[in-house]
């Protein structure tokens, strides 16, 4: 059982900074996860994950994203004493 009670991560979505249009959904680039909230777009310290969006490829983007995601939660999660 893979679990991380506690785990704290924040879900950015990066938006073009030259887009101007009042519809921001369709300016997103990129996807991140961070543990702390970034100060800025170039802020990349807490990451642990990141995914850029790109035609024709956002399932193998996606399938990376999510690995990166699984690792870092396996890495924090403690395994319990069972004896």
């Amino acid at each position: 059982m893979r679990q991380a009670n506690g785990l704290t991560l924040f879900v950015n979505f990066m938006v073009d900074p030259q887009y101007e249009e009042a519809d921001k959904s369709s300016a997103v680039w990129s996807i991140t996860a961070s543990t702390c909230l970034p100060s800025g777009r170039t802020d990349t310290k807490s990451e642990v994950a990141a995914m850029v969006l790109k035609k024709g490829r956002l399932i193998p983007n996606l399938s990376g994203f999510v690995c990166q995601l699984n690792a870092y939660r396996d890495s924090r999660h403690r395994p319990q004493n069972v004896s």
